[in-house]
């Protein structure tokens, strides 16, 4: 389904798409990196010419660098009938997210145990004419910076598009912050701590709660965040409409409290099993040091999230890519991210949201000499004042889900967290819950895709697809009705 972006705003790189295989309106396709987990350190390659027929695309596998150094994954996306297929070739999943799966390494390889190098250099070898057929058209490999990533570039001839030195600078929000009057975007205040040492976090910890307690003071709203969470459960929203008539022994208990929270969500997201004790303060400590935390002002009255995509051109031209709403209630409860077609979204709100991409990209070329692909994510208030509130040197999680809606030729895609009455023994269990008539087949117009969960955890990530926002509705009371909660 090819859509144009409405009037008034950059021009869309639908040879980007193209070059890809995808529909003009869709999304380049974008490869990320996952932690691994002990006992997971083997990959083998999957036949790309058999994968394509069961994955939304063939496997992009990146291994990362810095803070990510050794880290490996391999991306897919399930679609239709695939389920079977990646159990049948040994896909399971780690990690917190479902769009990484890791493979079991294959037999018969003569490659010692853990040696991930070997097998990461193999699946590079045996796939370079993937990556040549794939991105050969676009002329630049649209993939994630790493030093693997550079020697993929050079085995093919093609240009990586993005450095991993500007992916650090997009990432510096210290930067972010201190650009914004010289190149127009209005971005919020606040504190990011990150890459800490041993025992750092208790040092800062006082410091924490005298900032949260000094935004409180001066009348400010104030979002207490854990850096890979933009909604749900790792944000906490202290207002101080709430908080204004408090003394400051409360101020900081509630302050703590939202600590707490954090590290008990991230925490139970490891274990996925519904239930553990509050984690101690030593454990909080752990968590925020190892993970970071970022505390967030600067935001008044009501405003809505979108995540946004766009690609920074070698001499700083601007070029749209996607933008979805990420679902809030008004307490900042994460409900979901919503995709749907881009000329929806009102005049004011498209003028608003490029125009700050567009100042992003004029900042992300001179200031971070950036060349890349790039996601924000940026609030809209109700006088259609856009906020930059995240910049990172990638796509956003949204790329994943639009790339399967507009796979499947469907225009609306609410992409949210479920939880099934049980813990599934079984993937099957999962899909039989959830009931083969609301299950999405590549058949249907409308119906629920779910992926794949980590075992022993009844929380399902999903996408509910529908031509039309009925549709999701339909799907959302269906499972309603089965004793699945939203």
């Amino acid at each position: 389904m090819n859509r144009n972006n409405g009037a008034n705003t950059v021009r869309h790189h639908g040879d980007i798409n193209e070059a890809l295989g995808y529909p003009q309106g869709t999304l380049i396709a974008h490869a990320f990196v996952k932690s691994w987990e002990e006992g997971s350190q083997h990959l083998h390659p999957v036949p790309l010419a058999e994968a394509d027929q069961y994955l939304n695309f063939a496997p992009l596998a990146f291994p990362g660098s810095g803070n990510n150094a050794g880290e490996m994954a391999v991306m897919f996306e399930p679609l239709r009938g695939s389920y079977e297929y990646l159990e049948r070739v040994g896909v399971h999943q780690r990690g917190a997210d479902e769009r990484f799966f890791f493979l079991e390494k294959e037999k018969g390889t003569s490659a010692p145990d853990g040696d991930v190098e070997f097998h990461f250099m193999d699946i590079i070898r045996r796939n370079i004419g993937y990556y040549r057929e794939r991105f050969g058209k676009l002329g630049f490999l649209p993939i994630f910076p790493s030093r693997h990533s550079e020697i993929i570039a050079e085995l093919t001839g093609m240009e990586l598009l993005n450095s991993e030195k500007a992916g650090y600078g997009a990432n510096n929000k210290a930067s972010l912050r201190l650009n914004a009057d010289k190149y127009g975007y209005q971005v919020t205040e606040g504190l990011q701590y990150e890459r800490l040492n041993n025992g750092e976090m208790v040092g800062l910890y006082n410091n924490v709660l005298d900032n949260i307690e000094g935004y409180i003071a001066a009348g400010k709203d104030v979002w207490v965040k854990y850096p890979t969470g933009s909604g749900g459960d790792l944000v906490v929203p202290l207002r101080h409409a709430k908080l204004k008539d408090k003394g400051s022994r409360e101020i900081r208990q509630q302050a703590k409290d939202a600590l707490v929270k954090i590290a008990y969500n991230v925490l139970l997201s490891r274990v996925g099993k519904g239930s553990i004790a509050v984690p101690s303060f030593e454990e909080v400590m752990k968590v925020l040091e190892v993970g970071g935390l970022v505390v967030e002002t600067g935001l008044e009255g009501n405003f809505k999230n979108y995540n946004v995509q766009g690609v920074v051109g070698r001499n700083g031209e601007f070029t749209e890519v996607n933008m979805s709403e990420q679902l809030t209630s008004p307490e900042g409860a994460y409900l979901g991210n919503m995709v749907r077609p881009v000329e929806e979204y009102s005049e004011k709100t498209r003028v608003a949201v490029w125009q700050a991409m567009r100042q992003l990209s004029e900042y992300l070329h001179k200031e971070v000499g950036a060349n890349m692909l790039f996601g924000a994510d940026i609030l809209v208030d109700e006088n259609d004042v856009a906020t930059v509130i995240d910049l990172n040197g990638r796509f956003n999680g949204s790329t994943s889900q639009k790339l399967i809606a507009a796979h499947l030729d469907v225009p609306y895609s609410l992409n949210v967290n479920i939880n099934l009455p049980f813990v599934p023994e079984t993937f099957q269990e999962i899909l039989d819950c959830l009931g083969a008539d609301i299950l999405f087949d590549g058949r249907k117009e409308f119906g629920v895709l779910p992926k794949l969960p980590r075992r022993g955890t009844r929380v399902v990530k999903v996408d509910i697809l529908g031509q039309d926002p009925s549709d999701i509705e339909k799907v959302r009371m269906a499972m309603t009705r089965r004793g699945v909660q939203l």
